[in-house]
């Protein structure tokens, strides 16, 4: 497991430092309601679902401090009903109405937004939100294939299928505000994403369907940050519309989490390191390095599998040697440092509770009675 440790450290260093350049590039991406981000950031999720014969449509939504996320959807199957008209092909929505407790569905959306969004009213469909796990985006879903990747055999099964990515990942690095290079950017973990992120993307999707419920999937990261919204959500009419959580490799307890990313993150306090050097972006995607990656999986596959198994353990099980080029070529998908050291803090707590600061060893931690606990959703 020694080279692990060091395979990751330097990825969590090195990795950085090239994204840098593609800050650089696009120094643009995030100004004020700018939305367009790399042209390529469609393609990487198209790639994965239109060749098979798939719709897919791309919506933006903006969070309450300023986010934008970018969402996909699957609206049908292969074969969609005639009554079905397809959307738009890009929406964006503020939406944050829901967040208030008891308070009753929207009539409309805000004024600055009604005309830029199109509303399918009663969606004939039942609407599934997917959301993936840590280090990752939609693309995660996509990796197998027709008949085994998840969200496809929903869509053929008559479900109108949502993904979200969270804040900092590949698909959501724009801001109202604040650019890439802004110390402030980065500055969020899992508890945003539970308290700002999810409620957007939900409101969105509801709204744009016009559906009166929606269901949940997450996986790993995915299912914390679900348990989270439902725990701190549980007296909004929004928290009232998920009708049904799936969580897969579900994160309440992290009694037995030895990925050693996180182990040194919590023993050395390597988050305050990378901060120091000015690194507030953990495992950013980069698409040179991603191919570079791909191809070094096909010639040395057992390298390959030791790196992933340094963040993700090891099952093999779990694992199709055969798409290692396709996994590395989509993951990581980056996240915040803070979002990492939270995960760290997580590992040596043993509970999935809120942040506390950073630097804290266990004995500094607060008392659980006075947290935000996931384990008791």
């Amino acid at each position: 497991m020694g080279l692990s440790v060091i395979l990751t450290v330097l990825l969590g260093l090195l990795l950085p430092t090239v994204s840098s350049v593609r800050y650089n590039q696009h120094q643009a991406i995030s100004r004020r309601h700018g939305v367009d981000p790399p042209p390529k950031l469609y393609e990487r999720m198209a790639d994965l679902v239109k060749p098979y014969g798939y719709p897919l449509e791309e919506h933006f939504v903006e969070t309450v401090d300023g986010y934008i996320l970018r969402m996909f959807r699957i609206p049908h199957g292969r074969t969609p009903q005639p009554s079905q008209q397809q959307q738009q092909s890009s929406h964006r929505l503020r939406a944050w109405q829901w967040l208030i407790p008891s308070l009753g569905r929207p009539q409309g959306l805000q004024q600055a937004d009604a005309n830029d969004v199109h509303l399918n009213q009663g969606s004939q469909r039942p609407v599934v939100h997917m959301q993936h796990g840590l280090l990752g985006s939609s693309t995660d879903w996509m990796l197998n294939g027709p008949g085994l990747s998840l969200p496809l055999l929903l869509a053929d099964a008559g479900y109108d299928v949502w993904f979200g990515n969270v804040r900092g990942n590949i698909f959501s690095r724009n801001h109202t505000i604040l650019d890439l290079t802004d110390a402030a950017f980065w500055q969020f973990s899992w508890d945003d994403m539970a308290a700002r992120d999810l409620p957007a993307m939900f409101t969105h999707e509801l709204m744009l369907t016009g559906a009166s419920e929606l269901s949940y999937i997450g996986h790993s990261q995915g299912t914390t940050i679900g348990m989270a919204f439902m725990a701190s959500h549980a007296d909004t009419a929004l928290a009232e519309l998920i009708k049904v959580a799936v969580l897969l490799a579900p994160v309440a307890y992290a009694t037995h989490v030895d990925s050693p990313p996180l182990l040194a993150l919590a023993t050395f306090n390597t988050d305050e390191l990378f901060i120091l050097l000015g690194f507030h972006e953990f495992l950013p995607s980069v698409e040179m390095l991603a191919r570079l990656e791909g191809e070094f999986c096909k010639y040395q596959p057992a390298m390959c599998v030791n790196l992933l198994a340094a963040i993700c353990g090891y099952n093999p099980s779990n694992l199709d040697e055969r798409r290692l080029a396709t996994y590395v070529n989509y993951t990581p998908s980056g996240t915040s440092v803070k979002n990492m050291a939270h995960w760290s803090q997580v590992g040596l707590q043993g509970l999935v509770n809120a942040l506390w600061c950073s630097g804290m060893t266990r004995q500094h931690a607060p008392q659980q009675a006075g947290a935000t606990n996931v384990a008791a959703a």
